[in-house]
């Protein structure tokens, strides 16, 4: 799922383990802050979705 909605493969901005480490490790983390974020306002399903975060 994180690859496929996130585009992981062409966001990468150079190659290594490390690298591709931190990306994923940033990616999760902001999928956790708006799953936080929705849980304070009182929302309880699609805790991860993206949609009309503007």
């Amino acid at each position: 799922m994180f690859k496929t909605t996130c585009r992981f493969e062409s966001n990468l901005p150079r190659k290594g383990m490390k690298i591709t480490f931190f990306h994923t490790t940033l990616g999760l983390f902001s999928l956790n802050m708006v799953a936080l974020t929705r849980l304070q306002n009182g929302i309880t399903e699609n805790l991860v979705s993206v949609a009309y975060l503007t």
